[in-house]
């Protein structure tokens, strides 16, 4: 059984850090990350974090410094922790029972081929980890979400070009 969790990096250097061909999209600095096991235990906590959302992950930077207060690429950080915006199976803002409280950005981390007509439960197959994402500023946690929703479609998009393009291929080469 697997579980999805946050992969750890000792990168301190985008060079390092980032893939071939992988590009910062947007940057979300004071974010507190907080991951929990299927039972909801928490298993990992990352405070002060800044958030570096790229083409395929999201990067949770450590003693982030910027070369301006403007910049979104960091000149300098202490470790690189990410996830997969692929493991993402749900994405969502928390509601607010308080007028106090302040949303988080709730996301659930999965197999992306696990078998969602299949008739296992998706709790009881213990297939996902969960993730907590609080920013100081409430409004980055919408932007966030929506960045990251724009971010899973377009490679869905591509995903379904590439599926295409491959069966336009086998049609071609059965003929």
């Amino acid at each position: 059984m697997t579980i999805f969790e946050v992969k750890l990096s000792s990168a301190t250097t985008l060079q390092d850090l980032l893939g071939e061909n992988e590009y910062v999209k947007d940057n979300y600095k004071n974010c507190d990350i907080l991951v929990l096991d299927y039972e909801g235990k928490e298993k990992l906590g990352f405070l002060n974090r800044d958030i570096l959302l790229t083409d395929y992950r999201l990067i949770f930077l450590k003693d982030a410094e910027y070369s301006t207060q403007n910049s979104k690429i960091p000149s300098k950080f202490s470790c690189g922790d990410y996830i997969n915006i692929s493991s993402i199976i749900v994405n969502a803002v928390s509601s607010c029972e308080k007028a106090e409280d302040n949303p988080y950005l709730y996301v659930q981390l999965g197999d992306p081929e696990f078998n969602e007509d299949s008739d296992e439960d998706l709790e009881s197959s213990h297939r996902f980890s969960e993730i907590n994402i609080r920013c100081s500023d409430q409004n980055t946690i919408y932007t966030l979400f929506n960045s990251i929703s724009e971010t899973a479609a377009y490679m869905e998009q591509l995903e379904n070009l590439s599926d295409l393009k491959s069966d336009d291929e086998l049609t071609t080469d059965q003929e």
